[in-house]
């Protein structure tokens, strides 16, 4: 039996002023570095042998904090790479409501068939991450391997796999949430989803 940690990224000042963010390469803010040593002492007693990012500098800066604590290398997986939001990225959902009506009533009632203006449609997006972590699953079967990545392709990830939830936004994905799966070489299956009280008392 194989562990699959999958994790949300620190906090930035993006995610704090509640903008898409999309392909941005933005830092972590202070709280998001707090939140990332957090989660390299929540692993460091876990026998992780390997450890997943997205190319994205807020998700590397994150598994670096991860891996770091372990001696591993961080290894980049463009699969995990945020979703494209087109002309929605570093607008605010005020905003996307306002320019973006039509859309946006589809992304509250069948996000799975959404294709954002000038974006991903979600359909592919699903596909090329679900597809990506059972192959990390069948390569590292019987290890615990953490995969660092971001809100709508964890949600994403959940949504297909578990379904959580009727529609992909209701499932919640806090930042640096921890996600954990096992895979029997076969199927998944949700141990726990969206664990943050490891941050209780360690970040400000």
């Amino acid at each position: 039996m194989g562990l699959i940690y999958l994790v949300r990224h620190g906090e930035t000042d993006w995610n704090r002023d509640g903008r898409f963010r999309g392909r941005e390469d933005l830092g972590l803010n202070e709280k998001g570095q707090k939140q990332a040593e957090a989660l390299a002492r929540f692993f460091e007693s876990r026998k992780i042998s390997a450890v997943y990012s997205s190319p994205l500098r807020r998700a590397r800066k994150t598994a670096e904090a991860i891996a770091g604590r372990k001696g591993l290398p961080v290894v980049v997986h463009h699969d995990f790479i945020d979703v494209d939001y087109g002309k929605w990225q570093g607008l605010k959902l005020e905003e996307i409501k306002e320019k973006f009506p039509l859309v946006y009533q589809q992304w509250l009632l069948t996000p799975e068939k959404v294709t954002f203006p000038d974006g991903d449609n979600v359909q592919t997006v699903i596909k090329r991450a679900t597809e990506a972590l059972l192959r990390l699953g069948i390569n590292h079967q019987r290890e615990e391997i953490v995969v660092v990545a971001h809100q709508a392709i964890n949600k994403m990830i959940l949504y297909h796999f578990f379904h959580l939830k009727k529609r992909i936004w209701e499932i919640p994905q806090d930042v640096a949430a921890i996600n954990l799966m096992a895979f029997d070489g076969k199927d998944l299956s949700l141990e726990f989803y969206n664990y943050t009280e490891y941050l209780l008392g360690s970040v400000v």
